[in-house]
């Protein structure tokens, strides 16, 4: 897609078209595709379109996490614009990161969108969750503070 926003939205939007888990192996692939092209091609991290960005961030909810990943991936590789949508994802995510409840990989993926907020109001949300983290040890089960 050479960075170009018109190429990179195309393909963008037919990941968001396809149907169900069929297309799961490619919709993943051609996100992740994109998301590695961005990051070699590019000295500094390129912008998107507003309507580009926005399909990105639909696609941070699709019901396959490594959809919603490999988005995110894709939108850390760029210089993410301050907009309603862009702020309405982090609000979201400041609630999932902190949802002790949620799955790991969910609370991961929007730790990563509160780092990506270009207003830079979620790192008090950050700070918190760093505080609070718990060192877990999967082998014994076992935690502490």
């Amino acid at each position: 897609a050479r960075q170009k926003d018109p190429e990179i939205i195309e393909i963008v939007r037919f990941v968001e078209r396809a149907p169900g888990e069929s297309g799961l192996w490619w919709r993943t692939a051609s996100l992740n595709g994109l998301a590695e092209g961005m990051k070699r091609g590019a000295e500094k991290q390129p912008s998107l379109s507003a309507a580009t960005e926005q399909s990105l961030f639909r696609l941070l909810d699709d019901r396959s996490p490594g959809v919603g990943a490999a988005a995110l991936d894709l939108l850390s590789a760029t210089k993410v614009s301050d907009s309603p949508q862009v702020r309405a994802a982090v609000r979201k995510a400041a609630g999932v990161a902190r949802n002790s409840e949620t799955e790991l990989d969910s609370r991961l993926n929007a730790v990563r969108v509160l780092a990506m907020d270009p207003t830079r109001a979620s790192i008090p949300v950050l700070e918190s969750l760093v505080r609070s983290a718990t060192i877990f040890n999967p082998a014994t089960g076992s935690g502490r503070w």
